[in-house]
């Protein structure tokens, strides 16, 4: 496999050709226009993604598996080294481990000594988020990125949805049932009866919360 015409992209040369309207310019538009103008935005953002660094990216990708853009030529060999990729792979744990061995991935610290104590809530939530929601697999990603593409992008949101999980519980009694219909954040969503060898009948709940 051989690359042709790789392009490199200098990111701080890059231009972004649209205003941002102000928030004079925002105010009395309805949600109908808000809406339009953030999807607007958004679109843009993701053609400039595209048109920009994909294809750099791609090709960083390649050379990282072992391609290239040089001619072989015939009676000289084949094999092609992969220095970056030995080199990537062997220093990538150390750069993990300079982020990830302390017990605090984040620390907020404030000048005000009245905020400390909002400060190191702060600190504990970053720190328990990144560990609960894949945090190391982002970073690992992050560091992967940064090397090989020569840039690396990542978001977080945070999401207060709830969703629904649904269980079923079988052999319970009368009793049980309207104990789980009473406990908060559970709903009993349907009730079967079958024939038992023991008493004549069992039930089955299926429940949410």
């Amino acid at each position: 496999m051989a690359l042709t015409n790789l392009s490199v992209v200098d990111y701080e040369d890059v231009e972004v050709d649209f205003d941002v309207p102000s928030v004079d310019e925002t105010v009395g538009l309805d949600l109908d226009e808000i809406i339009n103008e953030v999807q607007s935005l958004v679109q843009y953002a993701v053609d400039h993604i595209q048109s920009q660094f994909i294809t750099p990216w791609e090709d960083a990708e390649a050379l990282y598996n072992g391609a290239t853009n040089i001619a072989k030529e015939e009676g000289r060999s084949q094999v092609t080294a992969t220095k970056v990729r030995d080199t990537i792979r062997a220093v990538k744990p150390s750069l993990m481990r300079v982020f990830a061995t302390s017990d605090r991935i984040a620390e907020y610290r404030t000048m005000n000594i009245q905020f400390e104590p909002i400060a190191e809530q702060q600190t504990i939530l970053a720190n328990t988020s990144f560990w609960t929601y894949a945090g190391y697999n982002v970073l690992s990603d992050v560091i992967y990125d940064a090397c090989v593409k020569g840039t690396a992008i990542t978001k977080t949101w945070n999401d207060k949805q709830k969703t629904a999980e649904f269980f079923e519980i079988t052999g319970a009694t009368q009793e049980q049932i309207n104990g789980f219909d009473q406990t908060p954040d559970v709903t009993v969503t349907a009730i079967y009866t079958s024939e038992s060898s023991s008493d004549g009948t069992s039930k089955s709940a299926s429940t949410s919360s």
